[in-house]
């Protein structure tokens, strides 16, 4: 492998997870709006018949500040399609706006904890990228956006702005009260953002079955573990920890399916319904948590906490160490069977890295009775995108309060409507890699050639259905935090499953309790 492919490696991959730790899979942890969208309209296409042709606002200027995840330069480009989209669209934009400018403000760290800091220090930028953290998904913060898309965008023929989204990705910007504090560009089809690479040579060697079930997999890892080969890398220390998270959520998922998810559904708050597609919020959460439909100390983390250990013997011998960002990415280097990926992942290792082995992407195998009492076989769902099958929001935009007093205002709604305009929605989904398609389309027509087809399987989904529900982190981060390190703990062999599950139960009362106070306006006392 030559030298410039390896450190593609290392930026393509150990850079861009720490993307997924802060950005999709944000999108994972995203919470649920409320079922009505006031005044929201169907799809775009049965929206209000044209009202007259785009013409761009004249005579804006001045300089507007745009919170992005990192510095969106030509590298990042090469990486991630969104920023690579996102940057020719500010282009085009600034050649209908030529005395307009935009300063980029590159969020350092994880977006929901920096954003954080700077509402409430008043120094967010005027407009910024951000997906719907629950500990900053809050309408006191963000400007409410619905009289604007109640006016008619400049840059579209239809009558109102809001005429111009699906109402789906409308209702995904809805904060508790009805305010629309997020809107993102269209994103048609049911692309999800997590599964699993694997290495088909190394499971060849092994003479390995691709797993499809949970038990599947731990004879395959057994096979090539036994051929003297590493199974599966699993990132669980340092920058790479929350990995540990997707992995123990989607198994939360699996086993959950028909106990604790139906319950928790049925005990939200009756004014705040979860929504099909979504994961429940930190309302909900909460809710769950304090009337006991869902308890940490039950079977199903228990079970989870079991099965994520027992998989522990398969992975790296130092997975609880920080990664060794120098050595490059193991999989690329054909030294580990399996590993997760996002599915901004596949576009670098098809263009640049080109790993020189056969491979693949897989969900990850279904847990099933063989495995678990509470296996039921339901298959992986994804974390972040939305509901399969129909679309996803990308490229989010929020509006902190403290733009409404400031000249830049015009400028920054003038570069929104413009992005979410049909024609750069249809741009945007012809020119995305994977590309935008209509529900329903098989996957041979997107991909007729094999290989891309190969990369891209198990991001693909034609039906319609719910993302995973990753428990402590719709809650809140803090939540998170101390679950990632209880698991390290417990699979450290420093806490029995007793103590690692006492110990979670005491950190998620705590949280509970700080997110309970910190939002008086739920009135958690009332709950029953």
């Amino acid at each position: 492998m030559s030298e410039s492919r390896g450190k593609l490696n290392r930026r393509g991959f150990l850079r861009l997870s720490a993307v997924a730790a802060t950005g999709v899979v944000a999108a994972g942890c995203v919470p649920a709006v409320p079922t009505a969208a006031p005044t929201t309209a169907p799809d775009a296409s049965a929206a209000t018949a044209p009202a007259s042709e785009p013409v761009a606002p004249a005579g804006l200027a001045g300089k507007f500040t745009w919170g992005t995840q990192g510095k969106w330069d030509e590298k990042t480009e090469a990486e991630w399609e969104t920023a690579r989209l996102a940057n020719q669209l500010m282009k085009k934009w600034l050649e209908k706006q030529p005395e307009a400018q935009i300063e980029q403000v590159p969020i350092a760290g994880a977006l929901n904890e920096w954003i954080r800091t700077q509402l409430t220090g008043g120094t967010a930028p005027d407009v910024t990228f951000m997906w719907r953290y629950p500990d900053i998904f809050r309408a006191e913060w963000w400007l409410d956006l619905n009289p604007e898309l109640d006016k008619k965008n400049p840059y579209s023929t239809n009558a109102m702005w809001r005429d111009d989204f699906r109402s789906d990705i409308l209702e995904y910007g809805l904060a508790e009260k009805g305010e629309l504090i997020l809107l993102a560009v269209t994103l048609k089809g049911g692309w999800g953002q997590v599964a699993w690479l694997y290495n088909e040579d190394m499971f060849k060697k092994a003479g390995a079955q691709v797993p499809k079930t949970w038990s599947e997999l731990l004879v395959a890892c057994k096979k090539i573990k036994d051929a003297g080969m590493i199974p599966f890398y699993q990132g669980a220390g340092g920058d790479s920890a929350w990995m540990l998270d997707w992995l123990f959520s989607l198994v939360f998922d699996m086993l959950a399916e028909k106990t604790v998810l139906p319950k928790l559904w049925e005990h939200i708050d009756p004014t705040d319904k979860w929504k099909p597609g979504t994961p429940p919020s930190a309302k909900q959460m909460a809710h769950a948590l304090k009337t006991g439909a869902l308890s940490v100390k039950g079977e199903e983390f228990k079970e989870a906490f079991k099965i994520v250990k027992d998989f522990s013997q398969y992975w790296q011998s130092d997975f609880l160490a920080p990664p060794d960002t120098a050595s490059g990415d193991w999989w690329t280097q054909g030294k580990v069977a399996m590993r997760w990926a996002g599915m901004w992942d596949i576009k670098p290792l098809l263009n640049e890295i080109q790993p020189a082995f056969e491979w693949g992407t897989l969900l990850m195998p279904s847990i099933t009775s063989e495995t678990s009492a509470l296996g039921t076989g339901a298959a992986q769902r994804h974390l972040g995108g939305s509901e399969g099958g129909s679309a996803r929001a990308d490229l989010p935009f929020m509006v902190p309060k403290t733009t409404l007093d400031k000249p830049t205002l015009p400028l920054v709604l003038d570069f929104m409507q413009f992005c979410t305009a049909p024609e750069q929605i249809d741009w945007f989904n012809k020119n995305y890699d994977p590309p935008g398609y209509e529900p329903g389309t098989p996957i041979e027509q997107i991909f007729p050639d094999e290989k891309k087809r190969k990369a891209y399987q198990a991001y693909y989904t034609d039906v319609e259905g719910r993302n995973g529900v990753q428990p402590l982190s719709a809650l809140s981060n803090g939540a998170n935090k101390a679950q990632i390190a209880i698991m390290q703990n417990y699979l450290g062999d420093k806490l029995s499953l007793d103590q690692a599950l006492d110990q979670l139960d005491q950190a998620v009362a705590q949280e509970l309790d700080k997110v309970i106070a910190e939002n008086p306006d739920w009135n958690a006392n009332d709950w029953q």
